[in-house]
C-alpha cells in the first residue's frame, strides 16, 4: 500500500505541474497564480526625473495587470542593464503572504529610497505603494540590489570614487538601511555589479570597473573582510552571478565580444584564481552593446543569458534579441529569439541602443521569461516580453517555441529603462 500511495502522489504531482498555468503544491499556493512576472520600468517624467512603475502578469486572467505607479522622481541616470532593484518580504504565511519592494534612487536630493506594494499576495493589484525608508546620508547617483527572505543586499555609488555596502531588514518593525564602511576607492565608472552567495554563508560579492580593469570584492553585514584582485584588464560592464556550487561567475565584455571567468569561493579567502570560461568568448557580436543579463537557474545548473547584437548600419540598423544557456556540459549555440529594424541617424545611435535593456527571469519550473525595449522611433519605447513555457524548456532553440507579448505596459509610452529579477518571488526564496 505505501507503493501505491507513492506512485499516486507522483503521478498527481506531474499532472499538478506539468504546465506554467497550474501552480504545484512545492510551488505555489492557493490564490493568486504562480507566474506573475514582475518588473519596474521607467518613462520620461518631462524633465530631469522618471516616473517609476511595477507590472505583473495576472496568469488567472492571462492577461498584463495595469502598471502601477510608484513615484515620479527617479534619477534617470542611475539605471545600467544588470540593475535588479526588485525585492519580497515574507509574510507570516511564507507560502501565502508577503509584498513586492523595490529599491531605486530619487532625484531631489539623490536619496536612496526603498518603497512597498500595499497587497499581501504574489501580485501587485491593489492600493498605492508606500516609502519604507529614505536614506539620505550622500547623494547616492548609482545603486545594484540583491534580496533573499526578508533582507536586501545594496552597493551604492556616492561619487568621488566612495562605494558602500548596505542593507536592510525588511521583516524589522522599522525597517532601515544599514550602512557598511566605504570600500577602497574606485577610480572608473558607474559598472559594478554585485551577488549573495549561494550558501548562506552571509558574504556579498561584487565586480567592478577601476581604471578600466575588472576587479572583484567581497563583504558581510558588518564590513569588508577582503578578497581582491584583477578579473580582467581592458574590459567593460561586469555582470556577477553565483550558481549552486557557490562557484563565481563574472560576465564581462572586450570589445564586441562577451566572455566570463569563474571561480570556486568556498572558503572564501583573498586567494583569487578566475579561470577563463572559454578563450574565444560566450558570444562575438557585430556590435555588442552593454545591454545583457544572465542568470542561474538551480533546478538544472543552468545559466542564461540575453543580449542584443546590432549591425550598426545606418540609416537602418539592424537589431537581434540573442539568447544562449550553459548547462554542465558547456554553452548552447546562440539562437535568435527576434529581429526588428530601427531607422535611426548616426549621431542618435548610441542613444538608441542602450536603452534596450534585455532582462530574463527563470523560476524553478523552467518557464523563462525575457523582457526588452523595443524603440520604435525616436524617444518611443514599447516594453515587450518573449515566454518560453516549462513544457518547451529543452527545446529552447527553436524560436517558434518563443510565445511574444507585445506593449505590455499599456497606455504608458517611452519607456526608458526595465529591470526585473532575476527568479519569481516564490515562498520567500528571492
Amino acid at each position: 500500500m505505501r507503493y501505491l500511495l507513492i506512485a499516486l502522489l507522483f503521478v498527481a504531482f506531474i499532472y499538478g505541474c506539468g504546465c506554467s498555468n497550474i501552480c504545484s503544491p512545492a510551488y505555489g499556493y492557493v490564490g493568486d497564480a504562480c507566474d506573475v512576472w514582475p518588473a519596474l520600468f521607467g518613462t520620461d517624467n518631462a524633465g530631469a526625473t522618471d516616473n517609476g512603475y511595477f507590472i505583473c502578469y495576472d496568469q488567472n486572467a492571462a492577461a498584463w495587470q495595469a502598471p502601477r505607479l510608484i513615484a515620479t522622481d527617479l534619477l534617470k541616470a542611475q539605471w545600467t542593464p544588470q540593475r535588479n532593484s526588485i525585492g519580497w518580504r515574507a509574510g507570516t504565511d511564507v507560502l501565502a503572504g508577503g509584498k513586492y519592494n523595490a529599491t531605486f534612487i530619487e532625484d531631489t536630493s539623490n536619496d536612496l529610497e526603498i518603497w512597498e506594494s500595499p497587497d499581501d499576495g504574489w501580485q501587485d493589484d491593489a492600493g498605492a505603494w508606500a516609502m519604507t525608508d529614505s536614506e539620505a546620508t550622500a547623494t547616492w547617483i548609482a545603486v545594484d540590489v540583491e534580496s533573499r527572505q526578508n533582507y536586501m543586499w545594496a552597493l551604492l555609488d556616492e561619487g568621488n570614487n566612495n562605494y558602500y555596502p548596505m542593507y536592510i531588514n525588511l521583516g524589522a518593525g522599522a525597517p532601515a538601511w544599514t550602512i557598511g564602511d566605504a570600500l577602497a576607492p574606485i577610480s572608473g565608472t558607474i559598472q559594478f555589479s554585485i551577488v549573495l552567495d549561494s550558501n548562506l554563508f552571509g558574504l556579498t560579492h561584487w565586480a567592478y570597473v577601476d581604471n578600466g580593469d575588472i576587479k572583484y570584492g567581497m563583504n558581510t553585514s558588518t564590513g569588508y573582510v577582503g578578497g581582491s584582485g584583477t578579473i580582467q584588464t581592458s574590459a567593460n560592464y561586469p555582470q556577477i552571478i553565483v550558481d549552486g556550487e557557490q562557484r563565481l561567475w563574472c560576465f564581462y565584455t572586450v570589445g564586441n565580444v562577451l566572455f566570463t571567468k569563474t571561480y570556486f569561493d568556498f572558503p572564501p579567502d583573498s586567494s583569487i584564481d578566475w579561470i577563463l570560461d572559454d578563450d574565444a568568448g560566450i558570444y562575438t557580436a557585430t556590435v555588442l552593446t552593454s545591454a545583457y543579463h544572465a542568470t542561474w537557474l538551480a533546478m538544472d545548473d543552468t545559466i542564461h543569458v540575453i543580449l542584443i547584437d546590432y549591425d550598426g548600419g545606418f540609416p537602418n540598423m539592424t537589431f537581434d534579441l540573442i539568447y544562449i544557456r550553459r548547462t554542465p556540459n558547456g554553452w548552447s549555440a546562440a539562437i535568435t529569439i527576434d529581429s526588428w529594424v530601427l531607422a535611426v541617424a548616426s549621431g542618435d545611435a548610441t542613444a538608441q541602443v542602450e536603452r534596450l535593456y534585455p532582462q530574463i527571469t527563470v523560476d524553478t519550473l523552467g518557464n523563462i521569461s525575457v523582457m526588452y525595449i523595443e524603440v520604435i522611433a525616436g524617444p518611443i519605447g514599447d516594453l515587450r516580453q518573449w515566454y518560453l513555457d516549462a513544457s518547451l524548456y529543452r527545446v529552447f532553440d527553436v524560436p517558434a517555441n518563443w510565445v511574444q507579448s507585445t506593449d505590455i505596459e499599456g497606455t504608458e509610452d517611452d519607456v526608458l529603462w526595465v529591470v526585473a529579477p532575476d527568479s519569481i518571488p516564490i515562498a520567500a526564496d528571492m
